[in-house]
């Protein structure tokens, strides 16, 4: 189980959620404009922001 850390920026610690793969992950994350790609072995996630 691989863990993912979401924290907030700014000056002070804020850790804002905790995320898990089943999978490890086989590459390094991608950044696109405001979206966070993850590939595993048999799936591919994107996180973003869903309240624009």
């Amino acid at each position: 189980m691989n863990l993912g850390f979401l924290l907030a920026a700014g000056p002070e610690f804020k850790s804002l959620a905790i995320n898990t793969l089943d999978e490890g992950c086989d590459a390094s994350p991608a950044i696109v404009g405001d979206e966070l790609f993850l590939r595993t072995k048999s799936h591919v996630y994107c996180i973003a922001e869903t309240n624009r």
